[in-house]
This record gives structure tokens, C-alpha cells and sequence, in this order.
């Protein structure tokens, strides 16, 4: 047994006898044959189309079932054989079984049997390779490597190809190296350049993916795509067609097309789901009942479905799905929503059943006054989403067919469709975003632009410019002024980070219309009817404290990012601007000497009123500055000679500018 040149064999055999003795202490009513052992040459076929299964010789224990494991015993250079050892299960409906082993020897080929033609013709095979086609086995034998090298010797690319082929036939155990030469003629030249393709479409946005590698032999292979890639691989594409330009060693080339479908044209399920005035929604999430038949699904932002999914298995009935969005909850939500509330309530506007359902934020059956301050708390900020429902609810299309009065929305959601045949691209849903009554919303979750009127000034929120001292309370008075009559103001004052406190310390609205939180001030006004106020008082005042000294105009701005604006009797909406107007000029004289001067200068005015010097080098930076009130020393014995600009500014914005000189 030292020498015995196939242990694992040996131990197979004594494994299958002992299996053999267990199997047979027991009376069978299953009798098999295994197939015989089978010698064939190394590149030959060997599945069980070949070399046969077992033959069932007695059964009574109902249907049969065959498996088999494989184990490949690699040969070497002595016994010039590979084994394969093949052990088959045989299994009976009754529970009985019965296992055999068939052996298949497969005879490796030597360089005596490996025959290279001296001159063919040949097509360019589709599904194999050249190298197959001509030798009728592969390259890399268990005792033979075969290399080869090509030289074009036709001109041009043109077909039929004239190839010349060095072999290198490289004897693997006796070291034997043979070189023989081809002369190719081939025929269908263009299949040389077929490739193998993995092919990532329908498309929902641009996760497409195109890899191809090259099944022929003419490489190494160069690549130019339609879209000015040069890679074999392409990721990140949206749907379309891909072109790529294929070159071989030889500078011969070859067009190549890939199509990539989008999904809103593949897919088995899908539809738009849009508002009642067709904006488009994206919802945050879908759920499926059988999410494991859903191949993909997709949410588009691309023309034509605006959802779609691809399925497993195409089951007729219903299929369950359904959608959720809680995100965005004051996404076109405003005071004018409230304001039409508030009409709806006084009976002097009444709301359509799809504005009464999206009003109904309590989801409560109804639509009444804890629906509004609801509404409110979220415009002001008090509260960062809805309590009682999401930002969104998606119904069905023929949703009004089934609405009753007080019915909550939640009974009208979609859950699915049934579907009859395939494909059904038609399964529309209607977004309704909860808040939104006047349907401002827009798919790109921006307003509308508002309006600005040509007076700005009469339609704007007004302070008076200031110097804001450091770490000193100021109070500002904010007045607002309409050439019209007012329905509804909303808007959003924003400090920037030096202010360390805002307040009101009175006002005309009512508390529960504005919010103070941190640097911000949001206000919410409307009650459903015109609103009054004395324009000829501050509609309230802020008491300010920042830590350090500012001006008014830099300190407070209206947010952009939020819907500042005011609405009038037709509930149209308008821009709302911040108006911080310069005061009218004083009589404010400042006084400043010695000038020329060597260690300081006197500043003094003719007003107890705050302001501050700036002085400046002759680059432009700032090298000192000071506040001060009716006069103040400012030492110059640190600033090099030269010329020195000073600016003086007070709290009426007035500028008064000069220049000093300083000498040693």
C-alpha cells in the first residue's frame, strides 16, 4: 500500500463496503446497479448523460430519488489519469435507501496527441474559443501548457483575417518545449469581438451598471463609450443607449451597443403618485405584505412613473403595498392655511372634502379650534411635528367614492391593487399632505414666489436704525404699516450669534401668536376675519441684549428659508420686507484734536448720544476703535507716522469721516 498511487480512492472503497455491510443487515426492498466504471480522455464530457446513473433493479417503496457528490482526484506525471469518484444516494418515497460508487478515469493527453494544423479556415466561433475550435480542447491540460502568439499578415481589417499563430506546447513532465506555427484564415472575423456582458437596468435614477469582458483571443482589448469612458466597466449610468468602440492588438475595431431600460417602461406595478393639483411626492418609505416577491422597486424622479416595482413571481389578485411620510410636516404649511380654517369655521369660506381631510390635523372626525392652535403651535415652532397624524397620507385614487362625512382619512389610504394581468402601470395614488388647505405645496418644496408690492415700504415690518451697545438692554420698536385692509402676517426675525437676549415687552398680539426661542422671533397672526391693529403704535417692542456693539441692520434679518408674508381680504399672498430705515439727520457735531498729533487725540461732540470711532491705516485696516459718549481720549502713541481715516458713527446711521496725522 506505500506505493498505491490513489489513497483517497482506497479509502472510499473501504467506506462504501462498510456502508454496503450496515445496508445489507437489514432486509431491502430497494435493489440498485451502479453504472460501471468509465474511461474517457482528459477534454471529454463526463456528466451522467455520458457515463449513465443507476439502474434500479427492485422497488416497491414508491418514487425514486438519485444524488450523487463528486470527489476529482487530480493525477500526476506517473499515473497519467485523473479519477473522478462518483457516489450516488438512492432514496425511496418509503424512506429506504441504497448508495453506490462509480469510478471514471479520465486519461490525460500528451504532446504526442496534440495536434496543431498547419494551415485552416475557419469562422470565428460564437461560443467558444478560437484556441478550441482548432485544437478540440483547452489550453491548460493536467500534463500539457499550450501559449500562443498572433501576427496579423493580411492588410487591413478586412474579412476574411489572415492570422499567423505561434504555438508554444510546453510538456509539463519531461520539460519538452515544441514551437509549431498556424496559418489562420478566418472567416465571420467580427465575432472576435463578442463579449460577455453583466448588466444592471431598469433604471430607476442612475444606478446603472455595464461590465463586459472580452471572449476573444485578439487582446489585449481597448474600449471607447458614447459617453467618453474608456474602462470595461461602467457604474453609475441613468437608462439610455451605450455605444462603445472596441479595438484589438491589431487596430481593427468594432461597435458595440448596450440599452438600458428605465423602470417606468420595464416594470410590472407601478403609477404617479401627485397631489390633487399634480405635484409630484416622494414618500419616505414603502411596506409590502410579500416584500420577498419584489424583485425592485423604485421611486422615479425621472419622466413617467413616479413609482414602480418589478415582481418575482407575476401572481394575478391583489398585491398589498402601501406608502408613509411623516418627514417635512411644515413643508406648505402657513398662516394662510390657518386663516382658511378659520374662514371655514366662521362660515365664511366652506373647505372641499379633500381641504377638510387635510385640515382635520386632530384627527378627530371634525374640523374645529384645537385643529388651529395645532396648526399654530407647528407654524410658530412650539412643537417640531403633528401630534395626531403624519405629514402625509396617500389614498386612493377613486378616494371619493367611498368618503362619508366625518370619516377620518385614514380610511380612505391606499393598501394595494388587484391586478388581472400584466403589466399595470396605472395604480395612481393622491398625496395629501395633512396642513396644507390652500394646496401650496410644490414638488420642488418651494412656495410659490410671493409677490413683493412696487411700495415696499408700505407693506413691510419697520424699525429705525441703531447702534446696539454691548451687554446693554435696548428697546426696539417694531411698527407695521398696510395701504390695505389685513387678513393673515406670518414671518420669522432672525438675531445673529451676538445677541444673548430677545424679548417682547409689549405688544398688540396676543401670546399665543408669536414664539421666542433663542435667536429667533416667529410670529403667526390671523383670527379669520381682518385683523386691527394701531399702526400708529409699535405692533410690539423688543428689548435687546447683545454681546457686543452692533447695529441694528447687522443684527436682525427675516429668514429666508421661511415663508415671510402677510395676506390679504382675497387670501392672496404677499412678500413681507423688513424695512430698518435710517433716522432723520441730527445736528451732531464732533470736534477732534490735536491734529497733527504725536501721543492722542480728543474726541468730543455736542450730544450725550452714543457713538463710535473707527480708525483706519492707510491700507484700510482697522487699527483702533472706541464708543464713547460726548467725548473720549483715544492714544495714538503706539501707530506709526502717517496718515490715519477716522469714520464716526451714531445711533441715526450718520457718517462722519476725516483724517489725522501722526508724527514722532
Amino acid at each position: 500500500m506505500k506505493n498505491f498511487k490513489y489513497p483517497n480512492l482506497v479509502f472510499l472503497l473501504l467506506m462504501w463496503l462498510v456502508m454496503g455491510r450496515i445496508l445489507a443487515q437489514s432486509p431491502q426492498n430497494l435493489i440498485v446497479d451502479c453504472p460501471p466504471q468509465f474511461n474517457l480522455t482528459e477534454g471529454e464530457a463526463y456528466d451522467t448523460s455520458v457515463t449513465g446513473t443507476p439502474v434500479i433493479l427492485a422497488n416497491n417503496g414508491g418514487a425514486i430519488t438519485i444524488t450523487y457528490i463528486e470527489i476529482f482526484n487530480k493525477g500526476t506525471c506517473q499515473n497519467h489519469n485523473d479519477i473522478v469518484t462518483r457516489i450516488f444516494t438512492i432514496r425511496n418515497a418509503a424512506g429506504e435507501q441504497s448508495r453506490c460508487t462509480q469510478l471514471i478515469y479520465l486519461k490525460h493527453l500528451t504532446t504526442s496527441q496534440i495536434y496543431i494544423p498547419a494551415d485552416t479556415m475557419i469562422d470565428y466561433p460564437k461560443n467558444i474559443s478560437l484556441s478550441e475550435a482548432l485544437l478540440g480542447h483547452g489550453l491548460n491540460l493536467a500534463e500539457v501548457k499550450i501559449t500562443f502568439i498572433d501576427t496579423k499578415i493580411s492588410n487591413g481589417c478586412t474579412i476574411p483575417m489572415r492570422i499567423r499563430r505561434l504555438w508554444k506546447i510546453d510538456d509539463l513532465c519531461s520539460g519538452t518545449l515544441i514551437s509549431l506555427t498556424s496559418f489562420i484564415t478566418l472567416r465571420a472575423y467580427q465575432n472576435s469581438f463578442l463579449h460577455n456582458s453583466q448588466i444592471v437596468t431598469n433604471i430607476c435614477d442612475n444606478e446603472g451598471v455595464i461590465s463586459i469582458t472580452p471572449k476573444g483571443e485578439f487582446g489585449p482589448y481597448s474600449y471607447q463609450w458614447n459617453n467618453g469612458a474608456s474602462s470595461s466597466t461602467l457604474t453609475n449610468l441613468v437608462a439610455g443607449v451605450y455605444t462603445v468602440i472596441v479595438s484589438d492588438q491589431f487596430k481593427c475595431n468594432q461597435l458595440l451597443t448596450f440599452g438600458l431600460d428605465p423602470i417606468s417602461t420595464t416594470a410590472d406595478i407601478g403609477g404617479r403618485i401627485r397631489t390633487a393639483n399634480d405635484y409630484r411626492v416622494i414618500p419616505d418609505s414603502v411596506s409590502f405584505s410579500n416584500p420577498t416577491n419584489v424583485k425592485k422597486f423604485c421611486f422615479s424622479q425621472n419622466g413617467g412613473l413616479h413609482y414602480a416595482f418589478i415582481v418575482k413571481e407575476k401572481t394575478t389578485g391583489l398585491v398589498n403595498y402601501n406608502f408613509t411620510k411623516k418627514s417635512d410636516p411644515l413643508n406648505a404649511v402657513s398662516t394662510k392655511d390657518i386663516l382658511l380654517i378659520q374662514k371655514h369655521i366662521l362660515g365664511l369660506n366652506r373647505l372641499d372634502s379633500l381641504r377638510y381631510l387635510a385640515a382635520d390635523v386632530n384627527n378627530n372626525f371634525n374640523v374645529t379650534a384645537s385643529d388651529i392652535s395645532e396648526l399654530r403651535k407647528l407654524v410658530l415652532g412650539v412643537i417640531g411635528n403633528f401630534n395626531f397624524v403624519d405629514s402625509w397620507y396617500f389614498l386612493k385614487n377613486d378616494w371619493k367614492t367611498f368618503y362619508k362625512s366625518n370619516q377620518t382619512i385614514q380610511s380612505l389610504l391606499f393598501t394595494g391593487v388587484t391586478i388581472v394581468n400584466y403589466p399595470r402601470q396605472n395604480a395612481d395614488v393622491i398625496a395629501v399632505k395633512m396642513g396644507d388647505i390652500d394646496l401650496s405645496y410644490k414638488n420642488n418644496f418651494a412656495s410659490e414666489l410671493l409677490e413683493l408690492r412696487s411700495n415696499a415700504l408700505e407693506y413691510s415690518l419697520n424699525m429705525t436704525n441703531t447702534i446696539v451697545q454691548a451687554n446693554k438692554d435696548i428697546d426696539i420698536p417694531v411698527y407695521f404699516n398696510a395701504a390695505q385692509s389685513m387678513y393673515g402676517l406670518q414671518f420669522l426675525l432672525k438675531a445673529n450669534s451676538s445677541l444673548l437676549r430677545m424679548e417682547i415687552v409689549s405688544s398688540q398680539l396676543e401670546p399665543e401668536f408669536w414664539n421666542l426661542n433663542n435667536q429667533n422671533l416667529k410670529i403667526s397672526w390671523s383670527t379669520g376675519t381682518k385683523l386691527e391693529w394701531n399702526p400708529k403704535e409699535p405692533l410690539f417692542v423688543l428689548r435687546l441684549k447683545t454681546s457686543e456693539s452692533i447695529r441694528l441692520d447687522e443684527l436682525l434679518r427675516l429668514d429666508p428659508s421661511y415663508l415671510n408674508e402677510y395676506y390679504d381680504g382675497q387670501e392672496a399672498s404677499w412678500k413681507l420686507n423688513l424695512n430698518i430705515q435710517h433716522a432723520l439727520s441730527s445736528d451732531i457735531q464732533y470736534m477732534i484734536y490735536p491734529n497733527p498729533t504725536n501721543e492722542g487725540v480728543f474726541v468730543q461732540s455736542n450730544s450725550d448720544e452714543p457713538s463710535q470711532i473707527t480708525f483706519y491705516n492707510a491700507m484700510g485696516r482697522e487699527v483702533r476703535s472706541s464708543i464713547f459718549s460726548n467725548s473720549v481720549y483715544i492714544p495714538t502713541h503706539d501707530f506709526y507716522p502717517g496718515s490715519y481715516f477716522y469714520k464716526i458713527t451714531n445711533r441715526y446711521a450718520t457718517d462722519h469721516n476725516g483724517k489725522i496725522i501722526v508724527t514722532k
